[in-house]
């Protein structure tokens, strides 16, 4: 009976513990810290959820506004999943009017080589979710958003203010 057990322990360890232990989400706030000019979100809160999927696992980041998001706007997400310095990963969610909207992901230095990822809009929340595998993370992900103002009566808001999520 004993070496059945240890064999399912086992087994359990090797397929089902790891998927689960390989999935986690953070959550960040930021202050109501910019004025309401125009469209330019005022963020409030972000999530970075690693996920599983049927076929791979996925990076999700969620963005929720202190206003409903508008009909032009931009967050940059800088993404460490390296533990270096500098973000090694840029995420971009976007609504350019007429222009359409959407996110992707590239790895720095390779702007041109974006990679389009899933996209979802609501009232006060954004939402892109990409494959991992993009990532090529090596330790648990860290990332900061940047709204940055689309006229100069516009202020840049950063979250956190200062630092890293994660």
């Amino acid at each position: 009976m004993l070496p059945r057990v240890a064999l399912l322990w086992c087994l359990m360890s090797v397929f089902v513990l790891p998927g689960t232990a390989a999935a986690y989400v953070d959550r960040g706030t930021d202050p109501d810290d910019r004025a309401p000019v125009r469209f330019d979100p005022d963020i409030r809160a972000t999530v970075r959820r690693v996920e599983p999927g049927e076929q791979r696992r996925k990076l999700a980041v969620v963005v929720r506004a202190y206003e409903d998001f508008g009909f032009l706007w931009q967050i940059d997400v800088r993404l460490d999943a390296r533990g270096g310095p500098a973000a090694d990963t840029r995420m971009r969610l976007w609504n350019a009017d007429t222009g359409g909207m959407g996110c992707e992901v590239w790895k720095r230095g390779h702007r041109g080589q974006a990679v389009e990822g899933a996209f979802a809009l609501s009232a006060d929340r954004a939402r892109c979710s990409v494959p991992i595998g993009l990532i090529e993370p090596s330790k648990r992900i860290r990332w900061r958003l940047i709204s940055e103002g689309y006229d100069e009566e516009s202020e840049t808001d950063r979250a956190p203010d200062v630092g890293w999520y994660g």
